[in-house]
């Protein structure tokens, strides 16, 4: 029907603007709102209503139509910025990979004689001051969102794998630091040598697909 086509076309749109970064922090507070509204639902049902049931055989309303929007703008917007929640040796490969297009476009700028971003410099970057703020300040607030939502009713030491990647990459990059750093090109330059990078394989078991304890051991 034309008006499915126009809700599709609209949805799809906002989906891809939802990516700027421009924005990111409008984005995330929408999408807190809106999850800070379903897990008042669900707390609602788990507390007056059915205090007896398992989280996955609550009676959830439907979402509203706004509500549908905003999570499905957050899903594309944290896919994009979901190669930190990998493991370590697929996070450090797509760390790389950015990297380089970063330091390609720097060396492009350059030649054309315009002003370098400081993100752009290979030979000043120190990637692992950079990616511990781009994932402190960036990445992690968005995905804590997205653990509040998936994991509202269960227990409070549960967590996602995606997160728990997240904060062990965060520990990798504090000891590089500790070590000493890396400038960006030296980094590129190793990681992505030849014969040394590995094809980046299918999603797999501790790729964030699911969740896990951080505490006290539990059946959920």
């Amino acid at each position: 029907q034309p008006s499915d086509a126009k809700i599709v076309r609209t949805l799809m749109i906002n989906m891809i603007l939802g990516t700027d970064m421009v924005k990111h922090l409008e984005h995330i507070e929408e999408f807190k709102k809106c999850m800070l509204e379903r897990v008042e639902e669900i707390h609602h049902l788990q507390t007056n209503e059915h205090p007896d049931a398992d989280i996955g055989d609550l009676p959830l309303p439907s979402m509203s139509d706004h509500q549908r929007g905003v999570v499905l703008n957050a899903i594309v917007h944290l896919s994009d910025l979901s190669s930190p929640t990998k493991p370590w040796a697929r996070s450090e490969i797509w760390t790389a990979r950015v990297l380089k297009e970063f330091y390609e476009q720097g060396e492009k700028e350059k030649e054309l004689g315009l002003p370098v971003e400081p993100l752009n410099d290979g030979s000043k970057a120190n990637v692992a001051k950079s990616q511990k703020g781009f994932i402190g300040y960036v990445v992690a607030p968005l995905w804590e969102i997205w653990d509040d939502l998936t994991l509202a009713g269960h227990p409070e030491h549960v967590q996602s794998e995606a997160m728990v990647n997240l904060h062990e990459n965060l520990n990798k990059w504090d000891a590089i630091i500790t070590q000493g750093d890396v400038v960006g090109t030296d980094f590129v330059a190793n990681i992505l040598q030849p014969g040394k990078e590995v094809a980046d394989p299918g999603p797999k078991s501790g790729d964030g697909v699911g969740i896990k304890t951080t505490g006290p051991s539990s059946d959920v």
